[in-house]
């Protein structure tokens, strides 16, 4: 699979790490499997590495993505920090970013790692 979620217990964070090809199926099981752990451990802070992802998915799908956070209990407490320092899919991660906004959730576009998970703790 093309994503990875994981707990990173010292930075109080959950990864989620994407690459190659992300399907529209993909995220549903990444959503799936970070929000699955946001409930187990209580931590509504994710770093999403978005890096090394080349694509796979349009802006429907992210809309698609966005309108199931409120429906399935995403927190307003929620906060989310995408990693993404290439042109590549520039155009849907910054959208992902003003459309989850547009929604009331926290969501923020980061070149930077260390930026990132300054912002989430803060």
């Amino acid at each position: 699979m093309p994503c990875s979620v994981a707990l990173d217990p010292d930075l109080a964070l959950i990864r989620v790490a994407y690459s190659g090809t992300v399907s529209p199926g993909d995220l549903q099981q990444a959503f799936q499997d970070v929000f699955t752990l946001c409930r187990n451990t209580s931590c509504y802070s994710i770093l999403a590495d978005c890096t090394r992802m080349t694509g796979g998915h349009t802006l429907f799908d992210l809309m698609d993505l966005i309108s199931q956070f409120e429906p399935r209990g995403v927190p307003r407490t929620f906060k989310e920090a995408v990693l993404m320092n290439s042109p590549l899919n520039r155009r849907e991660t910054e959208f992902y970013e003003v459309a989850a906004k547009n929604r009331g959730f926290n969501v923020r576009l980061f070149e930077c790692e260390e930026e990132a998970v300054a912002w989430l703790n803060d």
